[in-house]
C-alpha cells in the first residue's frame, strides 16, 4: 500500500489479557505487538492539523496491545489497498493488557521497546520507531485522516497504532506475550 490506512476494532473482537483463542477460528493467525493509546476527551473540531506533539495532549492511557490479523488471501501483499481496507484491515482480534494513565507520559514512545514472546522463548523485539517513525504519529495521522472525512477522535476511542516489530505466524498450543517493559505486558494463548 502506498501509505497507512484504518480499520475498526469491534466489541466482539476486543478481549481482556489471558484470552485463550481457538485456533480454529482463523485462516491465518497473524501475531502484531501494538502500542494502543486511548483519547481522554473528544479532540475539538478545529480543522487544525494535528502533529505527535499538538495529539499528545488529548490522550489519556496507554494499553499493551496484541493484535491477531486475519485475513483469507493467499498472499495479502498482492490483493492492493482497497481490498485490504474492504476487509476491515484484516483485522482479526485485539487483546488488551491493563490500562495506565500517567506512566507512559514520561516515556519516551519512539525507543521504547517491545518483546514478542512465544512460548517463552524470545521471538522478535523491536520499538514505538517502527510504527510511522512513532506512535504519536500514528495518533496525528489518524486525527488528520478522520477530519478529512468530516470525523474526529473521542473521549474513550482506542487507537492501535501498527506492529511494533515482525509479526509472528501462531499456531494451536503456542502462548504469546507481549512485553512493554515498564508500561506492562499482555497476553494471549491459542488453543
Amino acid at each position: 500500500v502506498e501509505g497507512p490506512f484504518s480499520g475498526r476494532m469491534m466489541t466482539h473482537s476486543t478481549f481482556e489479557d489471558g484470552k485463550v483463542l481457538a485456533a480454529s477460528d482463523f485462516v491465518r493467525r497473524v501475531v502484531e505487538l501494538e502500542f494502543v493509546l486511548v483519547i481522554e476527551s473528544d479532540l475539538p473540531d478545529s480543522g487544525q492539523n494535528w502533529n505527535a506533539e499538538s495529539i499528545r495532549p488529548w490522550i489519556g492511557q496507554f494499553r499493551p496491545g496484541i493484535e491477531i490479523v486475519d485475513y483469507r488471501y493467499a498472499d495479502f501483499t498482492t490483493v492492493g489497498g482497497h481490498a485490504l481496507i474492504a476487509d476491515n484491515a484484516i483485522h482479526g482480534v485485539s487483546i488488551l493488557g491493563t490500562a495506565e494513565d500517567q506512566k507512559w507520559k514520561s516515556v519516551d514512545l519512539v525507543a521504547h521497546a517491545v518483546t514478542l514472546y512465544v512460548n517463552d522463548v524470545v521471538t522478535a523485539t523491536g520499538s514505538g520507531a517502527n510504527v510511522l517513525g512513532s506512535p504519536l504519529n500514528v495518533m496525528a495521522w489518524l486525527a488528520n485522516h478522520l477530519q478529512s472525512r468530516g470525523r474526529r477522535l473521542l473521549a474513550g476511542d482506542m487507537v492501535t497504532t501498527g506492529t511494533a516489530c515482525d509479526v509472528y505466524y501462531a499456531h494451536a498450543g503456542d502462548r504469546i506475550t507481549a512485553d512493554f517493559g515498564r508500561l506492562g505486558a499482555v497476553s494471549t494463548s491459542f488453543s
